[in-house]
């Protein structure tokens, strides 16, 4: 049976959990540090660090002068997506 959001309300993996609620938050605030998304979330700011880190490394967050945000990777798979999606080759072909 379906959860609201559209799982099936198994069994998940915790650590990609975070990782995606980190993304949310950046997302949602524009730019984070780290002390900031120790406030949200409940780990420690070395975790965080390495959340971070981790996801600055593969390009899906950048560093800047105030924090991270949303890295170019996001950009790369959306257009990949569009490009993919049903509605969007419905959209090119009119």
């Amino acid at each position: 049976m379906s959860t609201p959001d559209g799982t099936n309300g198994g069994k998940t993996i915790g650590s990609l959990e975070t990782a995606f609620t980190i993304v949310e938050l950046v997302a949602q605030h524009g730019e984070v540090t780290p002390s900031g998304l120790t406030d949200e979330i409940d780990y420690s700011r070395s975790t965080i660090h390495y959340y971070l880190r981790t996801l600055e490394k593969h390009r899906f967050l950048t560093r800047g002068d105030g924090g991270y945000r949303l890295g170019f990777r996001f950009l790369h798979y959306g257009n990949r997506a569009v490009r993919g999606h049903e509605l969007a080759r419905t959209a090119r072909a009119r």
